[in-house]
């Protein structure tokens, strides 16, 4: 369990909202296309909906509307080892 930061996951995932993360899908295999999942890039903490293409690559989308601020990423699967999978993000509970 962890708390987002930021608004690129919005109106999905609302900045501060308390999210629960299963840290067993944690591998490119267990990846099933459109799901929400927390990667570790460096030192930060990203969530993102991703995407499997048909060439192996891996897209990881925002799903905040403004693209500029929140462009989609595109991953070359030699690359994915470079990203920490942490696991799949399985709900986000926010105060109301």
């Amino acid at each position: 369990v962890t708390y987002a930061s930021g608004d690129s996951m919005t109106p999905t995932i609302p900045n501060g909202a308390k999210i629960v993360i299963n840290t067993k899908e944690n591998d490119y295999t267990s990846l099933v296309s459109g799901r929400v999942y927390a990667f570790s890039v460096g030192n930060e903490m990203i969530c993102k909906r991703a995407y499997k293409n048909l060439d192996g690559k891996l897209t990881l989308m925002s799903d905040n509307p403004d693209k500029e601020a929140n462009p989609n990423r595109i991953i070359d699967r030699d690359c994915f080892d470079m990203l920490s999978l942490v696991g799949r993000i399985r709900m986000a509970v926010i105060d109301l």
